[in-house]
């Protein structure tokens, strides 16, 4: 039991070691600024919980279909036992556990420094990312280029949808992973919490910007020629329900202008988490079934389209977010392999050897 606890300990302890300086910088950040990081962690914890609940239900109902159509004789027995495949010992169940904790607290810390970031750092590089967009693309903004492809105020709303859904997969990809083999729970977990703190931290403080749809009202060079977009994405919403991206970028703003910290508040373009989490999925998939693997590759792309497609985001931010997010990936199978995690004959990022009792559904 105790090798099995320090085998645990080489993932778990430094993803521990992650939170506990993402939520000490956090208090340190907002002292003085009556926000408390603690609050705002906690509302984090509640809104995982609950959004963690639905996720498992939804994971349980989909598994009981998949069983069923398969016509499984004992669908819900089958999903016991797939759900249990890799907590064969106190010990898994615990590191488990304690990886998805650490996870919560990392994204209420994030949650926390993001909102209080302009107090500290301008917002300056929106010109530059900008430019760099058209550069990339012939002097073409990515935007326009998109919306020449999904002209329709329908597949607006389409990508609005799924761009929205991102916030609940969240929850359920860390379900999921936690309930995975050793080795890739603790590769994605590892590289999970350290992206909240590498990309959404360091890499949005260092690079600081608020994103198209802000680049006007913030001062940026060019924020003029986002203003089009802005129009269509409004008209997108007339005579009907705003597009959730427009009634979300509103109700930023006015949190940031009024200074009127909360759960979920806060404005940072650069590198995008949306992008980061999803190549992260894309890259823990890749080994799989060609479903999955394709699946999660055509969403990653799906989120960059819609990034940019409904203002959120520069392309530049999501490019950058998927090279970082391989590097923290590649750095964390390094890392397990290095330090002996992986079995000797399983190598990090392939398909690990499933218990003889458990169907195998990747």
């Amino acid at each position: 039991m105790w090798a099995s606890a320090r085998r645990e300990l080489i993932w778990c302890g430094p993803l521990a070691g992650l939170t506990a300086i993402g939520f000490l910088c956090a208090l340190w950040i907002t002292a003085g600024t009556g926000v408390s990081a603690a609050d705002i962690v906690l509302e984090y914890s509640k809104a995982t919980a609950l959004l963690g609940i639905l996720a498992l239900c939804g994971a349980a109902a989909v598994l009981t279909l998949v069983f069923a159509i398969r016509r499984d004789p004992t669908p819900l027995k089958t999903m016991g036992k797939v759900a249990g495949a890799h907590m064969r010992s106190p010990t898994l169940v615990a590191a488990s556990l304690i990886g998805t904790a650490c996870t919560i607290v990392l994204m209420g810390a994030f949650g926390a420094m993001k909102m209080l970031l302009p107090l500290y750092r301008e917002f300056d590089w929106d010109g530059a990312f900008a430019r760099a967009d058209r550069m990339l693309l012939g002097g073409v903004a990515p935007w326009e280029i998109t919306h020449g492809i999904f002209a329709t105020t329908a597949a607006t709303r389409v990508l609005d949808a799924i761009y929205t859904l991102w916030v609940p997969l969240l929850f359920f990809a860390v379900i999921v992973a936690a309930c995975s083999s050793p080795v890739k729970r603790a590769r994605f977990l590892l590289s999970f919490g350290a992206a909240w703190l590498i990309l959404g931290v360091a890499g949005a403080y260092g690079l600081a910007s608020a994103g198209p749809c802000y680049a006007l009202s913030i001062g940026a060079d060019g924020g003029a020629d986002f203003q089009p977009l802005m129009d269509r994405l409004r008209g997108a919403g007339s005579g009907a329900s705003p597009l959730n991206a427009v009634m979300w970028q509103s109700t930023l703003w006015n949190a940031h202008v009024t200074e009127n910290y909360g759960f979920a508040m806060g404005i940072s373009a650069m590198p995008s988490m949306h992008n980061a989490i999803t190549m992260l999925y894309a890259l823990a998939l890749w080994n799989g079934r060609p479903l999955y693997r394709y699946g999660t590759a055509l969403y990653a792309l799906i989120i960059l389209v819609a990034s940019v497609h409904l203002g959120w985001h520069y392309l530049v931010d999501g490019l950058v977010a998927w090279a970082g997010m391989a590097a923290i990936w590649w750095a964390a199978g390094a890392y397990l392999r290095r330090a002996g995690y992986a079995a000797a004959d399983q190598a990090i990022g392939e398909p690990s050897a499933e218990p003889a009792s458990a169907p195998a559904l990747a």
